[in-house]
């Protein structure tokens, strides 16, 4: 799951990876997308 995002963001500060941070965003928005989905079913 990381390599892709690990590939588009480079290490800031030549060190701290922010991946795992942008990975958990996406899958926060993408968890809220659904339960709205399935709320309005």
């Amino acid at each position: 799951v990381l390599a892709p995002l690990r590939r588009l963001i480079p290490p800031v500060g030549g060190t701290v990876d922010i991946s795992p941070v942008v990975a958990l965003i996406i899958l926060e928005v993408v968890r809220r997308i659904l339960v709205s989905v399935l709320v309005g079913l």
